[in-house]
C-alpha cells in the first residue's frame, strides 16, 4: 500500500507476521510494526496517511500510528477466518473489511465499533473497494460473485433511529450506541 503522500509503502509478510513501512526517499526500512498471531494478508494506509490498518489469518485487524513509532492504536475482533482485505473509506472515518468467512464488515474507526455486517456473499471475500463518494461498497468472492454494497448517508440513519426511538425513553448506554448523543 501506498502512503497518500507517496513517500511510503508498507508491505505485509506472511512469514515473520509484521507489516514493513518503507521509506521511498531514501530505499530505506522506516517501521516495523508486529502484533498479529499469524501471517498477516493485507495493509493500507488511511487517506490522511497517519493511520494504517493490518489483517490476517489471525482474524483480527489492527489499526497502528504512523506517527508515534510502532505503536498499536486498536484491535478489531469480529471475523470468524482470516482478513482478506481492508480498506478505508475516502475520509478514514469507516474502514471496511473483508473476510474469509464470507462476511464484509464496516467499522467505525474512531470507536472501534462494528456498524454494519454485509451478508449475502457465499464464500470468502477477497476484494473489497469503496467508491469515491463513499455510499457504495464492491466486493468480490470466491462465490464467483460481485456485489454492489449502497448505504445511505449516516445523516438519514441517525434520524430514523431518532423517529424510531422518540416516544420510548432510553438509557444512557442505548443513547450512545444509537448515535442519539
Amino acid at each position: 500500500s501506498y502512503s497518500p503522500d507517496g513517500n511510503y509503502v508498507a508491505t505485509a509478510t506472511y512469514g515473520d507476521k509484521t507489516i514493513r513501512v518503507w521509506d521511498l526517499n531514501n530505499g530505506e526500512l522506516f517501521r516495523v510494526y508486529n502484533g498479529h498471531a499469524d501471517a498477516v494478508e493485507t495493509v493500507c494506509f488511511s487517506p490522511n496517511g497517519k493511520y494504517l490498518a493490518s489483517a490476517g489469518y489471525d482474524a483480527k485487524i489492527k489499526i497502528w500510528s504512523m506517527e508515534n513509532s510502532s505503536r498499536e492504536l486498536m484491535t478489531l475482533k469480529g471475523h470468524k477466518y482470516s482478513v482478506n482485505m481492508v480498506t478505508y473509506n475516502k475520509t478514514g472515518n469507516l474502514l471496511a473489511s473483508a473476510g474469509g468467512d464470507g462476511t464484509i464488515k464496516i467499522w467505525d474507526v474512531n470507536s472501534g465499533m462494528l456498524l454494519q455486517e454485509l451478508l449475502g456473499h457465499t464464500n470468502g471475500v477477497n476484494s473489497i473497494a469503496f467508491n469515491r463518494s463513499g455510499d457504495c461498497l464492491v466486493s468480490a468472492s470466491e462465490d464467483k460473485t460481485i456485489r454492489i454494497w449502497e448505504f445511505p448517508p449516516l445523516q438519514l440513519l441517525i434520524d430514523e433511529a431518532r423517529e424510531r426511538f422518540k416516544e420510548r425513553p432510553l438509557t444512557p448506554e442505548e443513547r450512545r450506541e444509537y448515535y442519539l448523543e
